[in-house]
Order: structure tokens, then C-alpha cells, then sequence
């Protein structure tokens, strides 16, 4: 330090601010990417759950076209993320999660 400077200028505190600030927005965007992926892979994890059990239970041969499947052995009411889910057949081939 050169004769009468004590301490830090405003610039250099200006820059260490600015450099903090973009590592947290930096940070923030990273951490809401990996949350909206769990949340995705939650979501396929539900419907394969469900799709599974219609073609192994049996409900998908008994239930009439145009019906929605019942399966007990799931609370098909609300999945690990807190929305409805069903099963529905649309033909004799096909079903919808």
C-alpha cells in the first residue's frame, strides 16, 4: 500500500460484488435445472408405474373401450408429486396415462 491508502476502494469491492453476484446467479440457474429434472423424472417414473400395471394386471382385457382402468393395488388418486393420475382405454390395442 502506497503513503495515506488504508483498506480497499470502492472499485475493487464494486468488482468482488459483482464477481459474488454472478457465481449465485450462476448457482440458482444450475440447482432450478437439476429441480426441474427430478420433477420430470419423477413424472415418467408415475406414468411407467401405471402403464406396468395396466399391462400386468389383467384390467386392460376386462374393461370395456372408452372406459377408465381401475387399478387397487395403486393410489392412482394422487402420485409422489401431488397430482391425479388415471389410465383409460381407447380401443383394444391402446391406452392412454
Amino acid at each position: 500500500m502506497g503513503k495515506g491508502q488504508q483498506g480497499r476502494s470502492m472499485l475493487e469491492m464494486l468488482g468482488v460484488l459483482a464477481i459474488i453476484g454472478i457465481l449465485s446467479i450462476t448457482a440458482f440457474v444450475g440447482f432450478n435445472y437439476a429441480l426441474n429434472k427430478h420433477r420430470a423424472n419423477t413424472v415418467i417414473e408415475d406414468v411407467m408405474l401405471v402403464a406396468s400395471s395396466v399391462e400386468t394386471s389383467g384390467e386392460f382385457e376386462r374393461a370395456q373401450a372408452g372406459s377408465l382402468l381401475s387399478l387397487p393395488e395403486l393410489d392412482m388418486s394422487r402420485t409422489r408429486l401431488g397430482y391425479p393420475i388415471s389410465a383409460y382405454k381407447y380401443d383394444e390395442d391402446l391406452f392412454f396415462v
